[in-house]
């Protein structure tokens, strides 16, 4: 059964007052939202906390309003907002920028769970803070996480149209900053 399948099972399940249905969420969905939030804040134990904020806010969410239509695009909106509020809160706290891009030719061809290395993976999706923020995004959403452009365009709120252009310049200047 696919991870949608089993979104919408647990969804079925909370709207039916089952609300330890939640937990299916979370497993489908913490390991995601987790990744997604460390590489956008400087430290793993900020990204940790970010996380488990997003998750209570759901959860608040669901038990006030109880309607949730396409899940996967609410909980990263509100992981977004999540990390534009932390960013508001610390305004002094910055990506690092390192002088040189260490980003491989073959780094985005890889998924995430093929990488053995992940100091290095680390260090070079934190080089994405090079480029603007929306590009960083649809970079981590399309290459890291394996989103389709649909799925990313909902999560980001644009049009397939919009979406594809977001990942081609993203790309363009990834090649530009790795001198290619």
């Amino acid at each position: 059964m696919t991870y949608k399948k089993h979104e919408q099972i647990a969804l079925l399940k909370i709207r039916a007052g089952h609300y330890e249905a939640f937990s299916d969420l979370y497993d489908i969905y913490s390991k995601q939202i987790y990744r997604y939030i460390y590489f956008k804040v400087p430290t793993k134990e900020r990204a940790e906390d970010i996380t488990s904020d997003v998750f209570l806010k759901c959860w608040e969410y669901i038990n006030k309003h109880n309607t949730i239509k396409n899940f996967q695009a609410f909980i990263y909106q509100i992981a977004r907002n999540a990390i534009a509020d932390f960013y508001k809160k610390t305004k002094d706290l910055t990506m690092p920028e390192n002088a040189e891009s260490i980003i491989g030719e073959d780094f985005l061809s890889h998924s995430v769970e093929n990488i053995s290395d992940w100091q290095l993976l680390d260090k070079k999706l934190r080089e994405l803070g090079k480029i603007n923020g929306k590009w960083q995004e649809v970079v981590v959403l399309k290459h890291i996480e394996g989103y389709s452009i649909k799925e990313i365009s909902k999560i980001i709120g644009e049009s397939g149209a919009n979406t594809r252009v977001l990942i081609h310049r993203a790309m363009e200047k990834l090649k530009e900053l790795m001198g290619e």
